[in-house]
């Protein structure tokens, strides 16, 4: 039997990101590339606040947060394990008779690396492996990247593979310099383990709480995930004592540093109480604080795995003193197997550990279309911020491409098979002239990857086409497979409805990912068929996650997707002036308008990720761009409620999406999109612009409640903040610049009174939880004089087909009803004189601390 569980409680206002920008990644990332978007009941923004956590509460409420998201984490038996989830047919032979486990129980988790370094290494030894090697690595965090920023995540103990390349990566160079470090580390951990949580004055009372809760649990074990202010989560640094090592035969040289785009599988220890539990083999998850920020601990080091590798699925063992599980993750969630005792029977390690190293690399979780780069291929591609033509008048490709090629971290070549169209041409997958062909594309570090473990897992890279010798943009990501039309088939669908033009990006190829079956994959098995859920694809197309719907009834599947894009672009946050992030989201709004007059599509994820800048080589003018149609919904089934209805980035999503409640069936509507990209320039501009709150203290406070606060006072009515500017037509900005008649406040100052129609309109104000009264104010039409790339404005006027009221008085109606009247003040804007715009500059981010979620 199985069980699937709910790590976390769902409910309304815990619809939150899932994930968030990856800091340490520069530059800032472009959109079109996936992101794991919110999902009704998920809650992994519950908590994040403004305040500058640092230390213990910001390690705590990572781990909080990225648990809290893995949903589902499903128990399997230990003999089910071996027959569907494991997917090895192959015989084991009798584990040898002096393989008996050493193992200190006695004292503190770091005195059982040794002996478990040791049982373990003994059995790759008598499995006859020679590829695979066990260290500890608590003590030694990945090599600082580049940029100076530290990883210090440390896991306690891996398998790494024998590689030269491999062994560079990890091994400790010179005893003397890693004792030193050690040193060091103990160090910080000393002076900084017993501090609690640095908890601001500005920190949300529940999250304060949480952390120093958290912190005095931790402490009052050996063992707990006690967190360094001073750089990382502080692991236990003392040395088993010799008189314990001297009891293991052959001890192997145990440690060794992190390498995250090298570990082969994870092994976690805990002396006490763990993540799971030791008696429930149907429901392994148990509940509390200090277990759920155990399970966080696990998640965490997955996803560092999963973002420095390419991988379908990740092994790992999880330890809990004498007992075992043995755990698998894909982008589904987490699969756990029922906990055996390693010490009184060692022989279901022994058949685990004697399987994998007889697996694939597509066995072992290792996507098969990304493979190591040769040294010339690599030269090649860590030269190309220097050396491609005309980088060097592009600022942003060339970091971008000098980004790629940062030390540690791999040369691949991903190898895409599609059709693929001509350069400057859009790939039409229903034409029979095209022939699918396969290229190689070099990528190294991705320009961004998620923050989250389960979900749509996305990556984007600046990646080299060795065939046509050019930079192209590789979207990776896995989709629901029960999400209707894959993004690239919207893009079909944008294509057939002679939609695209300048503000779409230029999909070259793409679709589901095809991976040929390796010809030893489920070896020993009867048929391809024996191990596959009902109605999956054949085996050769390994793309659904093996959350295999036989494991997780009732929960779809994903599907590993890449697009690739001819555009290598600037995240809208990029933007060099004010007036070109006005000029953006004016191509941004055509795109939109293109799409949903002609292909009857809705975006429904309106967001600075989404929103692009793409600078031409050629020096021409930058466009605006709006991508990732990934979540867009056909017209004709924006009828149907969902979970997806709560889909968006929840900092942009519209007032109606963040308050409505789940059983009244809200769908999704044209307004909501309009009302996003009116949050998106407020959400801009408080941040990268001077203005009337600029150096109060409260900027964050006042930022993260509009933007970022998801709790009940979110979604009631009348405790959300952007309602209660809105309904009354308060700009959220003011004295843009330091003037209240700059072309930016007289659009912000439009753009709430819009808002203001809007939630006065009938069929809107009557949805309020209190009914406000009207203020019955008519709203101007703006002057629609202005005549650019769009041509005549008038295309967008709202026309009698438009409306049910065609015939009567619409200034009561939502204005939000066409894209007229947000165009008409965008361009207002936009088409200012040069001289109007004078002394409105971009300034560094005023509110750091509230990142751009993705």
């Amino acid at each position: 039997m199985t069980s699937t569980l709910s790590s976390a409680a769902s409910g309304i206002g815990q619809a939150a990101p899932a994930a968030g920008q990856d800091t340490a990644t520069a530059p800032d990332s472009q959109s079109h590339l996936a992101k794991s978007t919110p999902v009704k009941g998920t809650s992994g923004n519950k908590n994040r606040h403004a305040g500058t956590d640092t230390g213990n509460a910001a390690y705590i409420r990572e781990r909080d947060e990225i648990e809290r998201e893995t949903m589902t984490i499903a128990g399997i038996k230990l003999d089910e394990w071996f027959t569907d989830a494991f997917f090895h047919g192959g015989s084991v032979p009798d584990m040898p008779d002096d393989i008996k486990p050493v193992v200190e129980l006695s004292k503190t988790e770091v005195e059982m690396y040794p002996g478990l370094c040791d049982l373990i290494g003994k059995m790759l030894k008598k499995a006859g492996c020679e590829d695979l090697a066990v260290y500890s690595c608590d003590n030694h965090p990945q090599l600082k990247g580049a940029d100076g920023k530290q990883n210090w995540y440390r896991p306690d103990i891996a398998i790494y593979p024998t590689t030269p390349e491999a062994v560079k990566a990890y091994e400790l160079v010179g005893e003397a310099a890693a004792a030193k470090e050690h040193s060091q580390l103990s160090q910080d951990s000393d002076m900084t383990s017993a501090r609690a949580p640095v908890v601001t004055s500005d920190t949300a009372p529940e999250v304060a709480a949480s952390a120093s809760t958290v912190l005095l649990a931790s402490q009052s074990t050996t063992d707990g995930p006690q967190d360094s202010a001073a750089g990382g989560p502080a692991h236990e640094l003392a040395e088993p004592e010799a008189t314990h090592a001297s009891q293991l035969e052959d001890l192997p040289r145990l440690k060794a540093r992190v390498a995250w785009s090298w570990i082969e599988l994870l092994v976690e220890v805990k002396k006490s109480s763990g993540a799971f539990s030791l008696v429930n083999a149907d429901e392994p998850v148990l509940k509390g604080t200090k277990s759920r920020l155990y399970r966080g601990q696990l998640i965490q080091y997955a996803r560092e795995v999963f973002n420095h590798q390419h991988r379908q699925f990740l092994f790992g063992i999880n330890i809990q003193r004498d007992k075992a599980r043995f755990v698998r993750t894909d982008r589904n969630g987490i699969l756990v197997t029922e906990q055996f005792d390693y010490v009184e029977d060692p022989r279901p390690l022994w058949k685990f550990i004697y399987l994998f190293t007889r697996m694939s690399a597509s066995q072992r979780g290792h996507d098969t279309t990304a493979t190591l780069a040769s040294e010339d291929e690599t030269r090649l591609f860590r030269e190309l911020w220097n050396t491609y033509p005309g980088v060097e008048s592009n600022p942003a490709l060339q970091e971008y491409l000098k980004n790629a090629a940062a030390p540690g971290w791999p040369v691949y070549v991903l190898s895409i098979k599609s059709k693929w169209s001509a350069p400057d041409e859009f790939v039409d997958a229903n034409d029979p002239n095209i022939i699918p062909s396969t290229h190689r594309l070099l990528i190294g570090k991705p320009a961004y990857k998620s923050r989250s473990l389960v979900g749509r897992g996305g990556k984007g890279f600046v990646a080299y086409d060795l065939e046509e010798k050019v930079v192209v943009w590789v979207k990776d990501y896995w989709r629901k497979t029960k999400d209707g039309l894959s993004e690239f088939e919207l893009y079909q669908r944008l294509l057939q409805q002679q939609t695209i033009g300048c503000n779409f990006l230029t999909v070259r190829a793409g679709g589901d990912v095809e991976r040929p079956l390796d010809e030893t994959d489920y070896e020993g098995s009867d048929s391809e068929s024996e191990h596959s859920p009902e109605g999956a694809p054949p085996l050769s197309w390994q793309d659904t996650t093996v959350a295999w719907a036989g494991l997780r009834k009732g929960l779809a599947g994903r599907r590993h997707c890449r697009l690739v894009f001819q555009e290598v672009c600037r995240n809208l946050l990029q933007f060099r002036t004010p007036k070109e992030l006005v000029t953006a989201m004016v191509g941004a709004l055509r795109a939109h308008y293109l799409a949903w007059t002609k292909a009857k599509l809705l975006h429904r994820d309106i967001s600075p990720s989404n929103i692009l800048i793409y600078d031409p080589l050629d020096g021409t003018k930058s466009v605006g761009i709006l991508a990732d149609w990934d979540l867009a919904k056909e017209e004709r089934d924006l009828g149907v409620a969902s979970q997806s209805s709560r889909f968006g980035t929840w900092q942009f999503l519209s007032i109606a999406k963040q308050c409505w409640n789940p059983q009244a069936e809200k769908v999704d509507s044209l307004s909501d999109d309009l009302e996003s990209f009116c949050h998106v320039l407020s959400w801009c501009l408080l941040k990268f612009c001077k203005h009337s709150r600029s150096g109060d203290p409260s900027l964050a406070s006042f930022f993260y409640d509009y933007f970022d606060r998801s709790d009940h006072m979110v979604t009631e009515w009348d405790g959300n903040a952007k309602f209660g500017k809105l309904k009354d037509g308060l700009p959220l900005v003011t004295g843009i610049g330091g003037r209240y008649d700059s072309p930016l406040s007289k659009l912000a100052d439009t753009l709430a009174g819009l808002c203001k129609q809007h939630y006065h309109s009938p069929g809107v104000r009557e949805q309020w939880h209190v009914i406000l009264p009207s203020h019955g104010e008519a709203y101007a039409n703006a002057n629609p004089a202005y005549a650019d790339e769009f041509g005549d404005l008038s295309q967008f006027r709202p026309k009698c087909s438009d409306t049910q009221h065609s015939n009567t008085d619409r200034s009561s109606e939502s204005p939000f009803q066409t894209h007229y009247e947000v165009i008409v003040s965008f361009r207002d804007a936009a088409s200012a004189q040069d001289e109007l715009w004078s002394g409105i500059e971009k300034v560094p981010d005023q509110v750091p601390h509230c990142p751009l979620q993705e």
